[in-house]
């Protein structure tokens, strides 16, 4: 068991580390190519694409992972249900050529691709969702890398020959039937167009408040980047772009791993608390424990990586950067609180919980709008403020587990950050992104925090049945 469950982690990890490395090498690519003005106007209409993919989506992904048994009629019904989805998903995307108020002619020829890619993703969404479902790691690893890989290589060459937003166009041209054929491919059977409105209704009970929870938590991102654009111009939103990719980049990375390996083995084994509470304890803990140090070394030297990777003109950034990276090991430390709530059927208290975080951000926006671009920061604060102690919440009456259980991946997050902040402060480290210091043996001197966390980490598992 352990070394079949090492296997498909261990796939799911290469699957989402070779799509995240591509992703980061594509915004170098991009951001230095581009400019500022044009690579947010990229992330501009990227944004609709995604919101409109998460809409279409309606769930039911997840309602067929969450499912244990599944019949050969429902998976009919899914199927045909999936190209009406595609279809209806693919004339939203087309009709941004009325919406998106743009000059560039990629813009709108990028529209038509990702209007075909949105119809080709719900055409194989059942295969995927079944290969998830059976933990097929594997396979999913390979689709992703062979087709990422195509994408990076065409835009690669595309840039080098200045074809400017073209090169994005053509690149996904070539991506997406590829990773089309490549799913299609593992097709186990050929399924009926049958359509019944009761087996879809019964899985729309569980999908549909997945999929408001899915838009509003991109409520926190894409809508914000809508509006930064609106109210701050293309400029803000470029730099503001870079920071969510960039962060995004690390974030996804354990975030797809977790939900392509974990969320299907909590639906599976949804009877045995023990070992779910085992996870959610040993994996949280270690998770945060290592992205605090990725994520802390990142931040004191994010000024340096910025100007070196993507260029002087980039640098007003690097306060958003540092900024998500910090939430980032906040929302670390409720890494499986989503997966849980799901696995037991509870999606309406997820929806709550997104619901009043996308508020949360909606109203501080507003409220801070005058005040520019830092109006941004105080949103993403305030979301956390509110997110956190109603996940606690949650969790508590759900799923039984106490407060002081829950707390402590979140103390470590915050003990450690604050250790690092003065050690940082003790070297003469200038956090604010201006790091002219050179790289030399003291800046190993925080190790010491790790010991620290290392020591509240034993101690929480010695005593776990005081929790």
């Amino acid at each position: 068991m352990n070394l079949f469950f090492f296997k498909k982690i261990s796939w799911a990890t290469l699957d989402s580390f070779s799509s995240a490395l591509i992703g980061l090498f594509s915004i170098l690519l991009l951001s230095r190519s581009l400019g500022v003005s044009q690579f947010g106007e990229l992330s501009y209409i990227q944004s609709f694409i995604i919101i409109i993919n998460l809409v279409v989506g309606l769930g039911v992904g997840d309602s067929i992972i969450q499912r244990k048994l599944l019949s050969d009629s429902q998976k009919d019904s899914i199927f045909t249900f999936s190209l009406l989805q595609g279809i209806f998903g693919a004339a939203v995307c087309f009709s941004l050529f009325f919406v998106i108020d743009t000059n560039t002619k990629a813009i709108f020829y990028l529209i038509v691709v990702e209007g075909v890619g949105c119809f080709f993703t719900y055409f194989i969404s059942l295969h995927v969702a079944l290969l998830t479902k059976d933990i097929e790691t594997k396979i999913l690893a390979i689709r992703t890398f062979f087709g990422r890989v195509i994408f990076i290589v065409t835009l690669t060459i595309l840039l080098y020959f200045d074809f400017g937003l073209w090169a994005f166009v053509y690149s996904r041209l070539l991506q997406i039937p590829f990773e089309t054929f490549f799913i299609w491919k593992y097709n186990t059977r050929n399924y009926k167009l049958n359509f019944d409105f009761r087996i879809i209704r019964e899985f729309f009970n569980f999908g549909l408040p997945v999929m408001f929870e899915g838009v509003l938590w991109q409520f926190s991102s894409r809508i914000l980047m809508l509006l930064v654009g609106n109210f701050h111009g293309m400029n803000t939103l470029g730099y503001l772009s870079l920071a969510i990719r960039f962060s995004e980049t690390f974030s996804n990375l354990v975030i797809s791993i977790i939900g392509k390996v974990f969320f299907p083995l909590f639906s599976n084994n949804i009877e045995n608390k023990i070992l779910l509470k085992k996870i959610m304890r040993n994996g949280t803990s270690f998770i945060v424990i290592i992205a605090i140090n990725i994520i802390c070394y990142t931040n004191l030297f994010c000024g340096m990586i910025v100007e070196i990777v993507f260029g002087k003109e980039w640098l007003n950034s690097v306060i958003y950067i540092q900024v998500l990276l910090f939430l980032t090991t906040i929302t670390f430390s409720r890494i499986f609180f989503s997966l849980n709530l799901k696995s037991n059927g509870k999606t309406k208290e997820l929806f709550f919980v997104s619901f009043c975080s996308a508020l949360t951000i909606f109203v501080v926006f507003i409220l801070t709008v005058n005040l520019g671009p830092q109006g941004v920061l105080y949103a993403w604060i305030a979301r956390i403020f509110i997110s956190v102690p109603l996940s606690f919440y949650f969790v508590k009456n759900i799923l039984g587990y106490s407060y002081y259980f829950q707390s402590i991946p979140f103390m470590i997050v915050i003990v450690f950050t604050f250790l690092f902040c003065l050690y940082a402060t003790f070297l003469g480290f200038d956090l604010s992104g201006d790091v002219n210091n050179s790289l030399n043996f003291w800046i190993f001197l925080p190790l010491p925090m790790q010991f620290i966390a290392a020591l509240i980490y034993k101690r929480y598992l010695i005593y776990e049945t005081d929790y």
